[in-house]
C-alpha cells in the first residue's frame, strides 16, 4: 500500500489490527524463573523479516492556535494544525459542507488552574458519515488547518491539549468581549462560512438569534438568505421571534421590483425559508401569517406547503381549499402537504398529475401515492409511472 487513510482522532488500521491481534505468545503460560537457575531450553527465535509491503501508520502531529482570551458564556474555538509526520502519504475525505477534515470522537485535555484535568469532545459541523465526498492527501510535512469548537468553559485559566499540541487560554466574564465575539461570528455567517454557522446553531445564544432575525429583513439578499439558512438548523424558536419573521416577510412582499442580479426562485426561496420558521413556533399567529403569505399572487404559492405543519384545523381547511385552486402548482403543492399528513383529500389531484406524462411533478406524485396503498386508484396511477 501506497499510503494510509486517516479519520481525524481515529487510530490507524495498523494500530487497531495491532491491538485485534495478540501475539503468537500470549497463550503459552509464562514460567517462573529462579535467580541463578537456568530456564526452560528453548530454541532460538529467527529474527523476523521486516514486511517491506506492509505500510508505516501515519503520524499526526496537531498545534493549536487560539485567542489568549475568551469569553464566558461561548464556545472555546480553536485551529488545529495537523501535520504528518509519518513517512507515508496521509489521505482525509472531506464531505462537506466546509472544505476541511471531521474531527469525528477528537478529545482535548482541559486542565484548569488548580491541576484538575478532564476531556472534552471537539467539533466542527463536517459530516463525517458521508459516503461521498473528495479526497485530498497530505504528504510527508504538509500541514492542513482544521476549525474546531468546544464547549464553553467558566472563567478561570486553562490548558488546552491535543495530540501533541498545547494552548494556554484564559476565559473571563467581559460582556463587551462576548459582543465582539458574537458580532465576529454574525459577520462571517453573512460571508457564508459553515463553521461560524454550526458555531452559532450549536451554541445559540438570545443575543445571536435575534442578530440573525434581524439579518432576515437585510436588504442585501445575500445577508438575509445566509440568516435564513442557518435559522433552519435551529430546531425550535420561542414567540418573540415570530414579530422577526414577520417583518421579513412583508418586506419581502411589499417589493415592488425584484432585487438586483436575485432571480424570482430565489425571493421564493427566502419566502419559504421564513414560512418554515413560522411553522416552527406553530402559534395561531403564525398561522395567520403563513396564510397571507399563501394567497400572496405575486410569489406563486410560498408557503402552501409549509401550511401543512401546522397542527391546527384550520390549516388543513386552508390546504383542501387549494385543491380547488385554478392554478396547477397551487393544487400540487397542497396535493403534497396533505399527502404528508396522510389526508385521503389529496388523493384526487396526485392521480392527475402521476398519470400525466407531461408533468414536472409526476414522480413526486407518485412516491406521495405510496401513502395511500388502499385506495383503488393508487395502483394504477403508479403502475403508469414506471
Amino acid at each position: 500500500a501506497c499510503c494510509a487513510f486517516a479519520g481525524i482522532g481515529y487510530s490507524s488500521i495498523a494500530e487497531t489490527a495491532e491491538k485485534k491481534t495478540p501475539p503468537a505468545t500470549a497463550e503459552k503460560k509464562l514460567e517462573r524463573v529462579q535467580p541463578g537457575k537456568p530456564g526452560p531450553d528453548k530454541p532460538k527465535a529467527d529474527k523476523p523479516k521486516e514486511d517491506k509491503a506492509k505500510p508505516s501508520d501515519p503520524v499526526r502531529k496537531y498545534e493549536i492556535v487560539a485567542d489568549a482570551t475568551h469569553p464566558a458564556g461561548s464556545p472555546i474555538l480553536l485551529k488545529l494544525k495537523m501535520t504528518n509526520t509519518g513517512k507515508e502519504r496521509l489521505d482525509y475525505m472531506i464531505t462537506g459542507p466546509g472544505k476541511y477534515p471531521p474531527l469525528y470522537d477528537l478529545m482535548a485535555k482541559v486542565t484548569d488552574a488548580a491541576g484538575k484535568a478532564r476531556e472534552l469532545p471537539l467539533s466542527n459541523g463536517q459530516n463525517p458519515g458521508g459516503i461521498s465526498g473528495v479526497v485530498l492527501s497530505l504528504a510527508t510535512g504538509d500541514s492542513v488547518t482544521i476549525p474546531a469548537a468546544m464547549a464553553p468553559l467558566p472563567k478561570g485559566d486553562y490548558l488546552i491539549e491535543v495530540g501533541g499540541g498545547s494552548a494556554k487560554i484564559t476565559v473571563k466574564d467581559d460582556a463587551e468581549l462576548l459582543k465582539k465575539r458574537e458580532d465576529n461570528l454574525l459577520a462571517r455567517i453573512r460571508l457564508g462560512e459553515p463553521f461560524a454557522q454550526y458555531v452559532v446553531v450549536t451554541y445559540l445564544t438570545k443575543s445571536l438569534r435575534e442578530g440573525l432575525l434581524r439579518d432576515l429583513s437585510a436588504t442585501d439578499f445575500m445577508i438575509a438568505s445566509q440568516a435564513g439558512h442557518t435559522l433552519g438548523g435551529v430546531e425550535k424558536l420561542p414567540a418573540d421571534a415570530l414579530p422577526f419573521l414577520t417583518q421579513a416577510m412583508d418586506k419581502e412582499l411589499a417589493r415592488d421590483e425584484p432585487r438586483v442580479g436575485v432571480r424570482q426562485g430565489q425571493s421564493r426561496e427566502l419566502l419559504d425559508l421564513v414560512a418554515a420558521l413560522m411553522a416552527r413556533i406553530g402559534s395561531d399567529e403564525a398561522l395567520d401569517s403563513v396564510l397571507k403569505l399563501a394567497h400572496a399572487k405575486s410569489v406563486g404559492g410560498s408557503g402552501v406547503r409549509v401550511l401543512g405543519s401546522f397542527k391546527q384545523e384550520r390549516a388543513v381547511k386552508e390546504l383542501r381549499g387549494f385543491l380547488k385552486n385554478p392554478d396547477e402548482v397551487l393544487r400540487g403543492l397542497a396535493a403534497f402537504a396533505l399527502a404528508d399528513r396522510k389526508d385521503p383529500a389529496a388523493i384526487e389531484v396526485l392521480v392527475g398529475l402521476a398519470t400525466n406524462p407531461k408533468r414536472s411533478w409526476r414522480g413526486m406524485a407518485c412516491l406521495a401515492l405510496v401513502r395511500f396503498p388502499n385506495d383503488p386508484r393508487v395502483e394504477p396511477a403508479i403502475k403508469s409511472c414506471l
